[in-house]
């Protein structure tokens, strides 16, 4: 749990709570942190589709165009 991440951080104290009945556990926060997740082939999708575009058609698109392909 010390070097866990967010997403397994957050759903453990939900499966133990689940698993010992009645158990109650404590969740931090006020709820108003976002925070932005990416899958691994989502990103391993776009690394693909970039890689195989003409080097004509990304060298005419600025680095914040290209990092939201």
């Amino acid at each position: 749990m010390e070097n866990s991440h967010v997403v397994s951080a957050v759903l453990r104290p939900f499966n133990e709570a689940k698993r010992f009945v009645g158990r109650k556990f404590l969740i931090w926060g006020i709820g108003n942190l976002l925070r932005k997740f990416l899958h691994v082939e989502d990103m391993d999708c776009a690394c693909l589709y970039t890689m195989a575009l003409p080097r004509h058609k990304y060298s005419e698109i600025t680095v914040t165009q290209l990092s939201h392909i």
